[in-house]
């Protein structure tokens, strides 16, 4: 099974590939390649819902992964072989806490088992309800950050 890439790297001519720092885009118009960012995976959306990972506090090598929904969070508890933690009074009621290594199995393993042509069809089939229901208002959401440009032609108006 191949791995999920959590870092963007670029092959030398050294046989250790170096990381390649990707800018994000910036409403300003000079480039600020001091104030440069890292590709990195916080909130994941998948067909078996919504997750959130940070590098646990109490242990760096750990990862806290953290979910609004236990439905969410069982698939990765099963392959990582863990426990589901309810937390009621912290910003996500559900987590578990999984190595680098088994979160980015599992998802290697969500990658692997994209065979639909839309996200949202999919879900539709598979989980539905709340979960459906919120992919659509984040889908409608993220207009928000469209480039003013996106939807204009490119080619004399074709």
């Amino acid at each position: 099974m191949g791995r999920v890439a959590l870092v963007v790297t670029r092959p030398t001519a050294e046989a250790t590939p170096q990381r390649t720092r990707v800018p994000f885009p910036d409403k300003q118009t000079k480039a600020r390649t001091d104030r440069e960012k890292e590709v990195s995976i916080m909130w994941t959306m998948t067909q078996a819902g919504f997750v959130s990972a940070v590098q646990h506090r109490d242990e760096p090598s750990q990862l806290m992964v953290r979910a609004r929904d236990a439905q969410s969070l069982i698939s990765l508890a099963a392959e990582a072989g863990v426990s589901i933690h309810k937390t009621p009074h912290a910003d996500y009621p559900y987590r578990v806490t999984v190595t680098k290594q088994q979160f980015a199995c599992w998802m290697t393993t969500a990658v692997d088992a994209i065979d639909y042509p839309n996200f949202k069809g999919k879900v539709a089939r598979t989980r539905a309800g709340a979960y459906l229901a919120a992919l659509h208002r984040v889908w409608g959401v993220m207009h928000d950050i469209e480039d003013p440009d996106a939807r204009k032609s490119t080619n004399g108006g074709c």
